[in-house]
């Protein structure tokens, strides 16, 4: 009888414990559910280039804490028409940045912001389809010359290929570097995708032959 009892109390427990795991479960299983989605397009209003691996970009959200410090980060990539969808989020408050992959337009944050700090908040729940997050990206300034050698005569396609051409932007900390890119093999050069601002120009040969200028 004792022997019994206690098989009957340890299947109780075994069959409580079955159903609390079931019931524990399922908000675990529902909280990622939500998800953001829109169009992300150039500034003349259509689709950005796409790159090779990256298609026209990438767009991350920031799932912030309590404090509004991000803890966690999803991301996918805009596709050719400039859609995209970030899916499987929980639910809680987001910034969006939006990251171009041509190298020409300028990245931001939702909603048509410069940093995560000036960013909109966006709070989903769970469930939630958050559609119509869209964004139009501004191009960037572009420099652009010729390198040539100390006596204005062309310099080589091997020598071009061994410089790299600098675009440093003032902050207030000084300067730092923006982009960068190599002249062509007839010297000319463009860099791209530059933000508002004040730059200075290094041009830095990696071998031994010639000087470094400004």
């Amino acid at each position: 009888m004792y022997t019994s009892s206690r098989r009957i109390a340890a299947g109780l427990v075994a069959g409580l414990a079955l159903l609390f795991s079931l019931f524990a479960t399922v908000p675990a299983q529902a909280s990622n559910t939500a998800s953001i989605s829109g169009k992300v397009v150039g500034s003349n209003g259509k689709p950005l280039p796409m790159a090779t691996y990256d298609g026209g970009g990438r767009v991350i959200a920031y799932r912030l804490n309590s404090r509004g410090k991000a803890v966690s980060a999803k991301q996918t990539t805009i596709g050719a028409k400039g859609t995209y969808k970030i899916a499987r989020l929980k639910r809680g408050t987001y910034k969006l940045e939006f990251q171009p992959s041509d190298g020409k337009h300028l990245g931001e944050w939702w909603n048509n912001k410069k940093t995560i700090s000036s960013a909109k908040k966006l709070k989903v729940k769970t469930g939630q389809s958050r559609k119509g997050i869209n964004a139009k990206l501004a191009k960037g300034a572009s420099i652009s010359g010729k390198v040539t050698g100390s006596d204005g005569n062309p310099l080589s396609a091997e020598e071009n290929s061994d410089i790299v051409v600098t675009a440093f932007r003032a902050s207030s900390g000084g300067y730092y570097g923006q982009e960068y890119t190599r002249p062509n093999a007839n010297g000319t050069y463009a860099i791209h995708g530059l933000p508002t601002g004040t730059y200075k120009v290094e041009f830095n040969p990696e071998g031994n032959v010639l000087a470094e200028q400004w």
